[in-house]
């Protein structure tokens, strides 16, 4: 795991293979470990019969074990079962079990569509972009994309866009906050989308494909970045509306 835990229990003879970060775990330190720097991705599956079972087996929580069933039976919240667990022992602070305890109530009661989108959010939060991007990818890319709502879209194409952005990939990016403003139209995408094609140009060299047009949208888009700056927002927000949907027709016919 890439951290040095200790471990005031004794370890599990066999451990219990984490499949959501495919790691063996062999304490009651180590898993508490493992719902603090994964809380975004648990939900009420993650108390499995095969979980109890290694708890109570290999660690001989049994006490714990029948505390977390009998919630069960009761219909407790899955929060409130995560706690019972994270109580068991002194690992977690106050502060961390409040933080699971948030993120877990957060998906509790949300569709498949919205928690995949917290877990993607709360990846770019921490910085793990390219988790973030693969869950993005999932969801746009899922049987339900053409039912979901087009403000959601629009903040899944946005919220990628800002994680091709810690990564560097300014064109990327401007390509996502371009396709977020056609399903949200928030002044913000066009902004950042004229941020990000900024930083691309100064950065990136010039491609095949830029080379076809690059001199018109470099004009566009420094005339658009010179307006910005001399404070005429609405002639800078008219220019970039129009470059985008010049940039959209061209768009599409590449894509025919």
């Amino acid at each position: 795991m890439g951290e040095l835990i200790l471990c005031n229990q004794p370890l599990a003879g066999v451990p219990y293979y984490m499949e959501q970060g495919m790691v063996n775990l062999y304490s009651i330190e180590e898993l508490c470990w493992f719902i603090v720097n994964h809380a975004e991705d648990l939900d009420e599956s993650f108390l499995s019969a095969e979980l109890l079972g290694w708890l109570e087996k290999e660690l001989h929580m049994g006490d714990t074990v029948r505390r977390i069933r009998e919630g069960m039976r009761e219909h407790a919240d899955p929060a409130e079962l995560m706690e019972i667990l994270l109580d068991s022992n002194g690992f977690c602070t106050e502060q961390e079990k409040k933080e699971v305890k948030a993120a877990v109530c957060d998906i509790s009661d949300k569709s498949e569509q919205e928690r995949l989108k917290i877990r993607g959010d709360r990846k770019v939060k921490s910085h793990h972009y390219h988790e973030a991007i693969r869950i993005y990818l999932q969801l746009l890319h899922s049987e339900d994309a053409k039912t979901m709502r087009a403000d959601m879209t629009g903040n899944i194409w946005n919220n990628m866009g800002v994680a091709y952005t810690g990564l560097f990939q300014y064109r990327e990016a401007a390509r996502c906050f371009g396709k977020a403003y056609q399903y949200n139209n928030d002044p913000k995408c066009l902004r950042e989308l004229e941020d990000a094609n900024h930083m691309a140009m100064k950065e990136q060299t010039i491609t095949e494909i830029q080379r076809e047009n690059s001199e018109n949208l470099c004009r566009n888009l420094d005339a658009v970045y010179r307006q910005r700056q001399t404070g005429n927002e609405k002639e800078a927000d008219r220019m970039l509306e129009k470059q985008i949907r010049e940039w959209r027709h061209s768009y599409e016919r590449n894509e025919k």
